[in-house]
């Protein structure tokens, strides 16, 4: 029985919310069972885990909703799931191959933080096996049990975490935590597909190999390069300051990015309004659409911004008293950081609801070079790690917006 679209939404949300206060969770509860230096190594992993599960899986997901969405990819829902699953199960190994080299130079194969670089490993095939069910069910319509999936791993992060704390604290046992919860995650979804076995499923087609590969090496390049954006914080901190600097900085952008791990997990509401609008010929509302959404978003930074730079540190004093965190202008500035990104990120997915993958890319791209330069700049190591996401964002979505303009004004209603 299909559920309400009120229902349906608030079941995204909450899957949502949940999502978030477990990622909230585990970091806190690594923080106050390691050690600095094993919460440091953890900085890292978790920032590279993050960095490949939504700036290559989450465009896995995309393109096996836009393949299913449009007939392009159809058939029994485990052929559908089993056929994008091996792609990517493809593009883990090869984020593995590139996560080693980078893992190589940020931490070093000692023989716990090989242990580690294992867990991270298989974290990549957990996110394939979800990413690859979440494309699935969102092609298909299933929001319900979209947001299902999504509120099963925050639950499954956190029990893990709890239990590993109690029995095991150590860092390998809760970076192993992470790639079973985000496989066991879509259990609840595979489960259900299987009861729907008696009803007749769509013929069978499969999309060539490079149709699929043009698709998501468009949405993987930009995406990439937004995700190492707005987890370079951590990754940069551990370069310039070795040691607790990286897990100071990894605790405050935790706090400062939920609400884009919210929104990420409920976009699937609001691209299909900018994308109905200008099937229809009717740019101004896929122009309204993206402005109102960047409206709210920057609505969103101006109060994060002010809240972390007001309460920011006793904030964290509660949140992570184990961890030397920074002080009212670092956090701040960490905060306004993530914030802008927020808002370049709802912008750029207005452009991915246009169709145009190129600039999309293209934007990014040049807001990381812009922010790379930006280290150049003579500013203390707190500051100098989110310069590269503040300016790369600010950078990006103004030209996002240039974009979305642009394409919006070529269609008007008839």
């Amino acid at each position: 029985m299909a559920l309400a679209p009120r229902t349906t939404a608030l079941v995204l949300l909450a899957g949502a919310g949940v999502a978030g206060v477990a990622t909230y969770a585990l970091v806190l509860i690594v923080a106050a069972t390691t050690g600095a230096s094993a919460y440091s190594e953890f900085s890292v992993f978790w920032s590279m885990t993050v960095i490949v599960a939504l700036g290559v899986f989450l465009p896995l997901e995309q393109e096996t909703s836009r393949l299913v969405s449009t007939g392009r990819l159809s058939g029994p829902a485990p052929a559908v799931i089993g056929s994008m699953l091996r792609r990517g199960l493809v593009l883990a190994l090869l984020a593995a191959v590139v996560s080693a080299a980078l893992w190589a130079g940020l931490v070093g194969f000692s023989a716990r933080s090989s242990v580690l670089f294992g867990g991270l490993v298989l974290s990549y095939a957990g996110y394939a096996v979800q990413f690859s069910v979440r494309g699935h069910l969102a092609g298909t319509g299933r929001r319900a049990l979209y947001g299902a999936v999504v509120a099963s791993e925050g639950v499954a992060r956190i029990l893990l975490a709890l239990l590993v704390a109690l029995l095991l604290p150590e860092t390998a046992a809760f970076t192993g935590l992470v790639a079973v919860a985000a496989a066991a995650s879509a259990v609840p979804a595979l489960l259900a597909l299987r009861g729907e076995r008696g009803r007749r499923a769509p013929a069978a087609r499969t999309p060539t190999g490079a149709e699929v590969r043009r698709g998501l090496s468009r949405l993987v390049l930009g995406t990439i390069v937004l995700q190492l954006l707005l987890n370079s914080p951590p990754l940069l901190a551990a370069a310039f300051s070795p040691g607790a600097l990286a897990g100071a900085v990894l605790s405050t952008v935790t706090l400062a990015r939920i609400p884009v791990f919210v929104y990420q997990s409920i976009q699937s509401m609001y691209l299909p309004v900018v994308a109905g609008a200008i099937r229809e010929g009717d740019g101004p509302r896929a122009r309204r659409a993206v402005a109102t959404a960047v409206g709210a978003a920057a609505a969103v930074a101006v109060l994060v911004t002010a809240t972390a730079s007001l309460l920011g540190p006793w904030v964290m004093s509660v949140a992570f008293p184990a961890v030397a965190a920074p002080d009212a202008v670092g956090i701040g500035s960490i905060a306004a950081a993530v914030s802008l990104l927020l808002v370049a990120l709802v912008a750029s997915d207005g452009l991915a609801a246009l169709g145009d993958h190129a600039a999309l890319s293209a934007h990014w791209l040049i807001g990381a070079v812009a922010g790379a330069l930006a280290l150049l700049l003579p500013v203390d190591d707190v500051v100098r790690s989110v310069l590269p996401l503040a300016v790369g964002s600010v950078l990006a979505g103004a030209l996002h917006l240039v974009r979305v303009a642009a394409i919006t004004r070529r269609h008007r209603p008839q």
